[in-house]
């Protein structure tokens, strides 16, 4: 019997995708529930597995082929037909005959030294002259050399053609302009160095600056409601509820998972979901739905090394804040200059929503709540 292999549900609003690669060939034994191909949509990376056992006995769109949910890509045949259509490997060839080898090349004597270097190519050179081919040789490629000016072009992905798309809609279709402000972090560093152990036993994952952030950003969305809002073209959209997107980077892009409802959740709360999609976006697990929505984003160039940014915004969303790498700065502090860790903050807003007013002290509350954590624990 034949089982047909079709593409799965691509998600909401996701019509297409890539085959990247099938890790199956024509032939190969299969068992259910093996990885078969790998597909790429404009937000995701999917896995397509084997519905039964068998043989793979066809495929049907090979790699870079474009295809759509339902499409049938290839066959697996099971049952007794099966066991015809296995691969059968190729048995190593028996050697030469006697009569049929090469005969062995004649070893070059100093009498045939004008031909060593020539020679040489072969594997067929006297001891005496192999040092006078290796002194000469690299002399000879150096003159014939000449600086390689090739040039190639990488195709578009399908997510690398979608982040284009979406960060000049956004471009094109919003007003955005940004506030930064610098934020002290000498008080989330003791209190990691204090407390982050013990969190970690408690809780079973690390305490990072993420988590807090994402509380803090929470809390001010709630504060400032129209920077957790959107444009249309009836009105302006304001949520009454947080879903904050966290920008991660992969290998061939960006992606930007969701947190659902952050109002309801605490800091270890928040740092074992950011986990999970890290290592999920890693391995090209994230499904559709897990990038879809959000209110507001934060992006997070600091674990590059970046000092400043203006991020974009991730439309239709009304702002994304930019955190940045932490050094070490002069800072007055009760009129003494001391050295502390600061990192700046950007916040990029859609200046047909928000005024600066509004942006500007939604900052200065994310500020004051990494500066004063326990600002958070008594939603000050």
């Amino acid at each position: 019997m034949k089982t047909a292999i079709t593409i799965p549900p691509l998600g909401e609003s996701v019509e297409q995708a890539t085959i990247i690669e099938w890790m199956k060939k024509e032939g190969d034994v299969i068992q259910q529930d093996d990885m078969l191909l790998t597909l790429e949509t404009d937000k995701v990376t999917l896995e397509v597995y084997a519905p039964t056992d068998g043989v793979l006995v066809a495929i049907d769109c090979a790699a870079e082929s474009v295809v759509g949910s339902g499409s049938v890509v290839g066959f697996i045949q099971s049952g007794d037909q099966a066991k015809g259509s296995a691969k059968t490997r190729m048995t190593p060839q028996a050697s030469p005959s006697t009569s049929e080898k090469k005969p062995l090349p004649k070893k070059v004597t100093k009498s045939q030294k004008p031909i060593a270097a020539k020679n040489a190519s072969n594997g067929v050179v006297d001891d005496d002259h192999t040092l006078d081919w290796l002194l000469r040789e690299p002399t000879e490629k150096k003159a014939d050399s000449s600086p390689s000016r090739g040039e190639h072009t990488i195709p578009l992905t399908p997510l690398r053609r979608r982040i284009a798309a979406r960060l000049k809609d956004a471009q094109n279709q919003a007003a955005i302009l940004t506030t930064f402000n610098e934020v002290d972090m000498s008080s989330v560093m003791a209190l990691r160095r204090e407390h982050g152990e013990d969190f970690a036993k408690r809780h079973e994952v690390r305490l990072g600056y993420m988590g807090l952030f994402v509380c803090a950003c929470t809390h001010a969305l709630r504060c400032y409601p129209m920077v957790n809002s959107y444009f249309a073209d009836d009105g302006i959209t304001q949520h009454d509820y947080c879903d904050i997107g966290i920008a991660i980077s992969v290998s061939n892009g960006l992606v930007v998972p969701v947190l659902r409802d952050t109002q309801a959740m605490g800091v270890a709360d928040v740092e074992k979901a950011i986990v999970s999609y890290a290592k999920a976006a890693q391995e090209g697990r994230l499904k559709p739905q897990d990038l879809r929505g959000g209110t507001f984003t934060i992006t997070n160039g600091g674990v590059f090394g970046s000092m400043l940014s203006t991020p974009i915004l991730n439309p239709p969303q009304s702002a994304i804040l930019g955190m940045h790498t932490i050094t070490e700065r002069a800072m007055v502090v009760d009129g003494a200059v001391v050295a502390r860790p600061v990192m700046y903050l950007a916040l990029s807003y859609d200046h047909r929503i928000l005024d600066g007013k509004d942006a500007v002290l939604f900052l200065r509350h994310v500020k004051e709540s990494i500066e004063k954590p326990q600002r958070l624990l008594l939603s000050l």
